[in-house]
């Protein structure tokens, strides 16, 4: 009788915690919203980015191809950057990021504690870095990472960020480079 009784128990136990279980996931979790067209209207977009710094600031980067609209400068394909401010319920329209007549690729984005915002991408050659440190409103220049690597075109670029701490993984030619600035 108390096997029987002590199953019982952790049956009712298991079924108590199960539950509970349940209950927590499901009240933890929201829908994702519908999803958003990002981009220009005839957009031909690859490798999009995205990241939020948590204060409802989102950031969407993408490659653009097909030429940006009212930007006779800008290379073809071009990164373009999107910024929410209300948690990705509406994003600003697509902008360049960097105007020049050098092809841009791969973007990737990271925000640190502090808000700043890092972009790293292939530009011509080089794979290089910028940062905005108002909300995506302003950019630095891009600035290469691969300065003392010119043995070809740069591929792959991955972004780190960690407080000041910025690392910039590219390869060229087949060997692989990390970048590393300590004062973002």
């Amino acid at each position: 009788m108390r096997g029987l009784i002590a199953v019982s128990s952790a049956s009712v136990v298991a079924l108590v915690l199960v539950a509970i279980s349940m209950t927590s996931v499901g009240a933890a979790r929201s829908p994702l919203s519908a999803p958003v067209v990002m981009g220009f209207p005839a957009a031909d977009d690859w490798e999009p980015a995205v990241d939020s710094d948590g204060a409802g600031n989102v950031y969407y980067l993408t490659t653009h191809f097909g030429g940006i609209p009212s930007c006779a400068t800008c290379a073809d394909p071009t990164i373009t950057v999107q910024v929410s401010h209300d948690g990705g319920r509406t994003f600003d329209a697509p902008r360049p990021l960097s105007v020049g007549a050098s092809t841009q690729y791969d973007p990737q984005v990271k925000i640190n504690a502090a808000g700043i915002v890092f972009v790293s991408y292939l530009l011509g050659k080089d794979t290089v870095v910028q940062r905005s440190d108002d909300l995506g409103a302003s950019w630095s220049a891009p600035l290469a990472v691969n300065a003392d690597v010119k043995q070809g075109p740069t591929d792959k670029d991955g972004l780190a960020v960690q407080g000041d701490n910025v690392y910039v993984g590219f390869d060229v030619a087949q060997k692989f480079f990390v970048s590393a600035s300590h004062d973002g």
